[in-house]
């Protein structure tokens, strides 16, 4: 096309993350991104990968948990602090 070869050329973790990211978004396959990524093999994307929805859903449902347990626990050190202080 423009006569610059890209054949030889090392793209970045950065641009391979976007590439996979994007790749992922249109629906393409694990195995035509393993090609267009050059990884010899699928499990190696996964660290470039985008989290699936049923993953997010599941670690903000332990956040959140997580959240109200601390707030719990801050409600019970104050009432603590306000028996001792009175």
């Amino acid at each position: 096309m423009c006569g610059i070869d890209c054949t030889n050329r090392k793209i970045t973790n950065t641009r391979r993350k976007t590439l996979v990211q994007g790749l992922q978004k249109l629906g393409f396959s694990r195995d035509s991104m393993k090609l267009a990524t050059r990884h010899k093999n699928v499990e190696s994307l996964d660290s470039y990968e985008l989290l699936r929805e049923q993953e997010q859903i599941g670690m903000i449902n332990n956040l959140v948990n997580i959240l109200k347990e601390n707030k719990r626990n801050l409600m019970l050190i104050h009432l603590i602090l306000i028996t001792i202080i009175r």
